[in-house]
């Protein structure tokens, strides 16, 4: 009888190990995902860093319009090169709108900078958007977008002269710039991104930022010394909730 409660004993605690070496392991993946899923966030916010430096101090438009005012094609796509993508970038047929067959095709083989690792989402998703809005750092463009093309070896590149009118941040103030959303269905080259009106939807039906990490991971803030601010929704609640009434006040 003896014996077999040693037994038991034994077996259980060696359940219990591996069962809190499992919960560790886990836990470690987990973390690294999430450090991953910030490396993939702090890169998209430098190249939109390096783009305002090209521009004068402006970011990219929200999206790009066609000769008859349509959306056509979105921010990410103008951030190609200054992730290093020049390759890439010349391949893309802004000529053409971005749901053609060309363009869906080069959206699901060109994705891995606009989706965080840790989230299943299709592949020619994103999980980075913009807060847009007509009082944000992205307002809907006025006018169509003409290209100048630029010799680069074989090919004609397409270089845009576009930048949104929105002022960047001054003393005191931060803004939102983008924010990571769990699950995503808006490929990465697509002109959709997030109303400032559904993020505040979120915000305010929220008391401690639980609900608002089921739809979105991180928000990113720009303060005026264009420094990039990775927001956690529950940890850093009480600021974005801050950041979020300036963008709807003003």
């Amino acid at each position: 009888m003896k014996r077999r409660q040693l037994f038991v004993g034994i077996a259980l605690g060696i359940f219990l190990l591996g069962a809190c070496v499992t919960l560790v392991v886990l836990a470690g993946i987990r973390q690294l995902k999430e450090r991953d899923c910030d490396s993939h966030l702090r890169y998209v916010c430098f190249s939109l860093a390096l783009y305002c430096g090209a521009q004068r101090g402006h970011l990219p438009p929200a999206y790009l319009l066609d000769q008859e005012g349509r959306p056509i094609h979105s921010w990410r796509t103008l951030l190609l090169p200054y992730l290093t993508y020049d390759y890439v970038y010349k391949h893309y047929k802004f000529a053409e709108p971005w749901d053609s067959l060309d363009n869906r095709a080069f959206a699901e083989k060109y994705s891995w900078n606009f989706a965080c690792p840790s989230h299943s989402i299709l592949p020619a998703n994103t999980n980075y958007v913009a807060v847009t809005g007509e009082e944000t750092l992205w307002p809907a463009p006025k006018t169509s977008v003409t290209f100048e093309y630029r010799r680069a070896g074989e090919h004609e590149t397409p270089w845009p002269d576009v930048a949104s009118p929105a002022k960047l941040p001054e003393s005191g103030e931060e803004k939102l710039l983008i924010v990571e959303l769990v699950n995503s269905d808006i490929p990465w080259t697509a002109p959709r991104d997030m109303p400032l009106e559904d993020l505040v939807e979120l915000v305010e039906a929220d008391a401690t930022g639980k609900r608002l990490k089921e739809f979105v991971r991180k928000v990113a803030t720009i303060d005026a010394a264009q420094k990039i601010h990775l927001l956690d929704p529950i940890n850093d609640f009480e600021r974005i909730k801050k950041v979020v009434a300036s963008a709807k006040t003003r």
